[in-house]
């Protein structure tokens, strides 16, 4: 992509906000505060970021009037150049799975590969931002001899196979589909964020709180909480807890004391989901 050396600078930053910190949008302060340049180039690499339709401007009313900017990431995404990936099989574990979550490697490593297979929890949308050309498939109910027979073809051909999931949730659907890949091609792990970090960190801090992700049709809900916590039909319950000096990730109702649910449920109505008794002994829905 042609850019000045300050218009590097600002997208840079920009996508850092986007994807580590999760940022819809920066102010001018912010950018001129966080990357060292001059108000007059931070302006001037703005104006040209905008000119390519990679920043978008919005105005600020109600705590004066002033100028927000946010990274286009799909406009983005369509510009980022054709980067060669190495032949093998690759496991992409999209973590909590939101656009601002997933990094660049990833979608450069979909966005080469040969074929990619996903799992059901994987919204479509993050794969159809890579603008890949790739052949896209479920890996449900995929027949395993099939598999071998990809992945063999793929071998012959120097490809790159993907397979998209989400680890915490998929691991069981896909750990057949790693070992026969292991066994014929190099494995290449790529991961982001995911709920079980999350919930370590959560863990440590012993702080009872809450955390909702919503991706798709899916809610994923993270709470540290010292009493249990009950489920109404979740899809996937691991708690995380202490025994010792050793942390330990397994189902629910395997600890006493503080633990970290980690719940997938489908998106319902807010109503009935969740309870977590409270200390005088009731209950609250989250």
């Amino acid at each position: 992509m042609d850019l000045s050396p300050s218009g590097r600078i600002v997208l840079s930053y920009l996508e850092y906000e986007h994807l580590i910190n999760g940022k819809q949008y920066v102010t001018f302060k912010d950018i001129v505060r966080n990357t060292g340049l001059s108000q007059r180039s931070a302006r001037n690499a703005i104006m040209e970021l905008r000119a390519k339709e990679l920043v978008e401007a919005v105005l600020e009313l109600e705590e004066g009037r002033y100028h927000k900017y946010r990274l286009l990431f799909k406009n983005l995404i369509d510009v980022l150049p054709e980067a060669p990936v190495k032949k093998g099989v690759y496991i992409i574990d999209i973590g909590i799975g939101t656009l601002s979550n997933m990094t660049f490697k990833m979608y450069r490593i979909i966005r080469g590969s040969t074929v990619v297979l996903y799992t059901p929890s994987v919204p479509r949308e993050l794969l159809e931002y890579t603008k890949c050309t790739c052949a896209l498939d479920l890996l449900t109910n995929y027949p395993v001899d099939k598999f071998s027979r990809l992945v063999d073809g793929i071998y012959n051909a120097n490809g790159a196979l993907s397979i998209v999931a989400d680890l915490t949730m998929d691991n069981d659907l896909v750990k057949p589909y790693i070992d026969i890949a292991k066994s014929k091609m190099q494995l290449i792990n790529v991961s982001t964020i995911n709920p079980i970090t999350i919930g370590i960190n959560m863990l440590y801090m012993g702080k009872s709180d809450k955390f909702l992700v919503r991706r798709g049709g899916i809610d994923i809900r993270i709470i540290g909480s010292s009493e249990p916590v009950q489920v109404k039909d979740p899809l996937k319950v691991i708690s995380i807890y202490r025994r010792g000096n050793e942390v330990v990730i397994g189902p629910p109702g395997s600890g006493d004391g503080f633990a970290v649910y980690i719940i997938y449920e489908k998106t319902r109505e807010s109503e009935d989901r969740i309870r977590v008794p409270s200390q005088a002994g009731d209950s609250q829905l989250i």
